[in-house]
């Protein structure tokens, strides 16, 4: 996922990707052609002081390991990033970090919805419902082919 995000992310903004796994961060040095990859822990104090994280907009954490994401982000938040989102994959989880020092916390199904309605919304819209009190919405919609 770290790679996805970074792909995306490196085409408008500068970004430095931080990977556990030696031959992982090798290999996406390679894929990648505007992130620098680093090979480290992202909850190392000392790296995320050498590469001056009190400068960065946004600090991205997306393991597959939750806590280590909130606390590499919690971290980086308390050393000066602007802003944290953290990928969590347990929802007690998300609930526990809503209101903490994390700016933003999403599920992987957040983000597999987040990529559905994106299409959704370029499609025309014929009807939207609330539903549960507004907890969520029903969108009626004409998706076309490409």
């Amino acid at each position: 996922m770290a790679r996805v995000w970074a792909h995306k992310l490196e085409k408008d903004y500068s970004v430095k990707l931080i990977e556990r796994n030696q031959q992982r961060a090798a290999e996406l040095a390679e894929k990648l052609q505007h992130t620098i990859v680093f090979y480290g822990d992202a909850s190392d104090q000392e790296l995320l002081a050498e590469e001056h994280i009190d400068q960065v907009d946004l600090f991205i954490a997306v393991t597959n390991d939750d806590e280590a994401n909130i606390m590499s982000a919690m971290l980086a938040k308390r050393m000066g990033a602007k802003k944290v989102m953290v990928l969590i994959q347990r929802r007690a989880y998300v609930d526990l970090v809503q209101g903490s020092v994390i700016d933003i916390a999403i599920s992987p199904q957040q983000a597999t919805i987040s990529a559905l309605l994106s299409h959704v919304r370029k499609a025309d819209i014929v009807g939207v419902s609330s539903l549960r009190r507004g907890v969520a919405e029903a969108i009626e919609a004409v998706a076309h082919g490409r």
